[in-house]
Parts: structure tokens; sequence; C-alpha cells
């Protein structure tokens, strides 16, 4: 498999999610839902998955996971499951394992989202993000509390881990 077939994931206390993307093109494909409780292991979840969209091994692995990723491993309050991405990589030949907190991986996204990807909420009226210097807050509901904050000074792209 080549590299430019990812699976991507956003791993919860709940659900987990897969789907198919390509490098070479924004979206996604072939996205399935699983509950987590169904699996012993997130990867006997990825596996099923694979199968049933009839993939053996993908060139990379990307997982949007709900809770700090430490040691490239993060360990889930609202299930049994602990991925480390070392473990997880040995696991097929030649596929690179990357795990993100998932509103880090909402933060990474916010330059791709179009204007229709987006509400205003409250005052004042919006206006366009300078593309070379901005700052941004995502919130939202998760597990616990979901933040993260993304800012680009001098053209660097940096997103911002937090825990609300």
């Amino acid at each position: 498999m080549t590299e430019d077939c990812l699976l991507i994931g956003d791993i919860g206390g709940t659900n987990a999610r897969f789907a198919l993307a390509d490098s070479r093109v924004p979206g996604f494909s072939r996205q399935k839902t699983y509950a987590c409780a169904d699996y012993e292991t997130a990867d006997l979840a990825i596996r099923e998955y694979l199968e049933e969209v009839g993939l053996l091994e993908p060139g990379v692995i990307c997982l949007a996971v709900a809770g700090p990723v430490i040691d490239a491993a993060v360990r889930f309050t609202n299930n049994n499951w602990t991925i480390d991405a070392t473990e997880l990589g040995s696991g097929f030949a030649d596929t690179t394992v990357k795990l993100l907190n998932d509103f880090d991986a909402i933060a990474y996204s916010i330059p791709y989202l179009n204007e229709s990807d987006s509400q205003q909420l409250g005052l004042p009226e919006s206006s366009p993000v300078d593309d070379e210097r901005y700052s941004c807050a995502i919130v939202g509901p998760s597990t616990a509390h979901g933040d993260a904050a993304r800012y680009k000074p001098h053209g660097v792209q940096r997103p911002i881990p937090a825990s609300g």
C-alpha cells in the first residue's frame, strides 16, 4: 500500500469512526462507526474496519483521540482502550501511526474549512482571517470539555493543546 492511502479515525469514549483518505486530495470516504464497547482493543476495531473495506494495510493510520496523547500513547477514561502508536504500528508492516488529541485535530483543520463550514455566534460580524497571522480558539462538548487553540505567527501554523 502507498503512503497516499490513509486510515483516519476519530475515537472517543463511546464510538470509533474510521474512514479512508487520500493524501493528494481533500475529503474522505467509506466512513463506518463502531461501538468501542464491542471491541476489547482499538486494534481489533481497526482490523475489522480494514477487512470490511477490503484494505489489508494502509500507508498511514492517523487517529484523533479523546484524551491527552503522552509519549505517543493515549489511555481513554470512558472505555478500557489504551492506544500506543508504536505498538499499533508494529502490527502493520510499513504503516506509520500518528495519534493526536481530537481537538488538536480540529485546530489543524481550520485552514481547510470553507465559509459554509462555520456559523457565526454572537457579535461582532465576522471578518476574513488573515492568511499570514491569526489565532483562534476551538471549544466544544466531548467526553470531558474539549478545547484547543491555533495560531499562526510569522506564517508558521501551531496548535496549542489544552484540556478544560
